[in-house]
């Protein structure tokens, strides 16, 4: 049985994603190939939250559409650009490279406050709280889990691996699930608009073009 096919097990879930992706589009903007293991993730799962028996949940969501055109990263740039300015401020606590710096951390899910990512050097999973989410400052920066991402979902869920970063305060326990997000939802917030452009009139100069947020 496949990881992806135990995590459907874990949670009840037989359906499959109602979401496509051209990943060919994501690696090409990536520079590099994602594991299979999470593509087949997606197809399997449609965009949605998987809440561990302790009440906590990870967002598993494809890539969001900028212009049209899947780009992985666009979703998760508060949380790089925040454990970039952590790792600055604090290196000894982040001794990693963070994308989309060469062979740094790949983002690849979230929690409530922390957010997970992948060594690329391993495709294993780590667990970051690097930013203004931190919850308790006796906890570690990152977290390591020798695994793929559908391993670590499926340890997290079944309580057979514990995150303190996600669980800080565990709860009282109760059955693992996957919570799916409408599809009109969906397209409703994945569908995003890159930088555009303005003309601009300095005192009757020749109109300039520059970049507005």
């Amino acid at each position: 049985m496949s990881a992806v096919a135990e995590l459907a097990r874990v949670v009840g879930w037989d359906g499959a994603s109602y979401a496509v992706t051209d990943w060919d589009v994501v690696h090409q903007g990536l520079g590099f190939e994602l594991p299979e293991e999470y593509l087949e993730l997606h197809r399997v799962f449609p965009p949605g939250e998987f809440w561990s028996p302790s009440g906590d949940g990870v967002i598993v969501q494809p890539p969001y559409r900028v212009d049209g055109v899947p780009v992985l990263q666009r979703q998760f740039r508060v949380e790089l650009d925040e454990l970039r300015q952590w790792r600055d401020e604090h290196p000894e606590d982040v001794p990693d490279a963070v994308f989309p710096e060469p062979g740094g951390l790949v983002p690849w899910a979230r929690g409530s406050r922390p957010v997970l990512l992948w060594d690329p050097s391993a495709w294993t999973v780590v667990v970051s709280s690097g930013g203004i989410w931190r919850f308790d400052d006796d906890h570690p920066v990152l977290e390591r889990f020798a695994m793929s991402a559908v391993e670590f979902l499926v340890g997290y869920l079944t309580g057979d691996i514990r995150s303190v970063l996600l669980d800080p305060e565990p709860g009282p326990g109760g059955q693992p699930r996957f919570r799916p997000l409408p599809s009109d939802e969906w397209e409703r917030m994945s569908a995003v608009r890159g930088p555009t452009v303005r003309k601009i009139s300095l005192r009757g100069t020749t109109s300039s073009r520059f970049p507005r947020p």
